[in-house]
């Protein structure tokens, strides 16, 4: 998958006029930090506060609490993301 610099730089280096439909298309591609974001491709946690952060995938999106009594997560919601609060990348996107 072409990135949208990658994108960008062969409109520029070509100098042609592209259409309505090209520009759409050119710019609902990822760029290359969404490509490599780590919250929403790596399971990185956004953290919120102290013990409390984000767990990103497609699907949903967890508010979870690391428990001080043992090794286990708490989650205590969820939430449904369309976009990745970190990078902007449109979710289920693969």
């Amino acid at each position: 998958m072409e990135t949208r610099e990658e994108l960008l730089n062969m409109v520029k280096s070509s100098r042609v006029i592209i259409n309505n439909v090209d520009i759409r298309d050119l710019l609902s591609a990822p760029t290359q930090e969404q490509l490599d974001c780590p919250y929403c491709h790596k399971g990185k946690h956004v953290y919120i506060c102290e013990n409390t952060y984000l767990e990103i995938t497609p699907g949903e999106t967890r508010v979870c609490k690391k428990r001080v009594i043992d090794y286990e997560e708490w989650q205590i919601g969820a939430v449904k993301f369309d976009y990745c609060p970190m990078c902007g990348r449109k979710l289920g996107d693969e």
